[in-house]
């Protein structure tokens, strides 16, 4: 079998948000199908993806944010052999304060520290705080 980075292919994306008082619900889906010949494959990527985000707002001011990401199976090549790269899921989790033209927010990104792949032979980060701040004039 072969490997191609890209070729043919044809995808939906559905994605909805609700706002129910303090909280805001955003859901979204990608739905790929790849028309290739043969046994040729695209590499890394995947035919399903979920994506689940939910803001708690606690003040004017400051919200509460949590994001999941699901993402399917791929296919990676590595010295000209196929390989597969597992589904993972990640999870996310910040706290933003904005006053003005300013907003800063500190988090935790991949939360429960999954162990994933998105290029073979790549590492990612496990468990990661971060702090960001943003100064607009």
């Amino acid at each position: 079998s072969s490997i191609l980075f890209l070729d043919t292919f044809s995808s939906v994306e559905l994605s909805a948000s609700q706002n129910l008082k303090s909280f805001t619900l955003r859901e979204g889906i990608t739905l790929a199908h790849f028309d290739l010949s043969g046994d040729d494959k695209v590499l890394r990527r995947p035919e399903e993806k979920v994506d689940l985000s939910g803001s708690y707002k606690l003040s004017d001011v400051a919200s509460l944010n949590y994001e999941w990401r699901w993402v399917a199976a791929r296919f990676d090549n590595s010295a000209g052999e196929e390989v597969v790269l597992e589904a993972y899921d990640l999870s996310n989790l910040s706290f933003r304060y904005g006053h003005n033209l300013n907003n800063y927010q500190i988090g935790i990104n991949n939360l429960f520290d999954r162990e994933y792949v998105d290029i073979y032979g790549y590492g990612t980060l496990g468990v990661t705080l971060f702090a960001k701040a943003q100064f607009n004039y």
